[in-house]
């Protein structure tokens, strides 16, 4: 069984590099307003938007890229 993360977006905290969407375009989509969006995402708390994935579904580095740490990535306990 693929271990699960937690991909968690603040999305207020977003400023628009957009150097996640250069890291991993499936899950990172410019929109609109000059921010990211994470698809398929839920909002869990205003502007905190969250989706479980397997490893190996998405890249690690959009996390890393993020200049303002809009981007968290927790292994999810089972």
């Amino acid at each position: 069984m693929a271990k699960k993360y937690r991909i968690i977006l603040e999305r207020n905290t977003c400023i628009g590099v957009f150097a996640c969407v250069e890291a991993d375009a499936k899950w990172w989509i410019k929109s609109d307003d000059g921010k990211v969006d994470l698809k398929d995402a839920k909002e869990v708390q205003p502007g905190i938007w969250e989706i479980i994935l397997e490893e190996g579904q998405f890249n690690p580095e959009a996390e890393k890229v993020c200049p303002v740490v809009a981007i968290k990535i927790i292994p999810v306990e089972e």
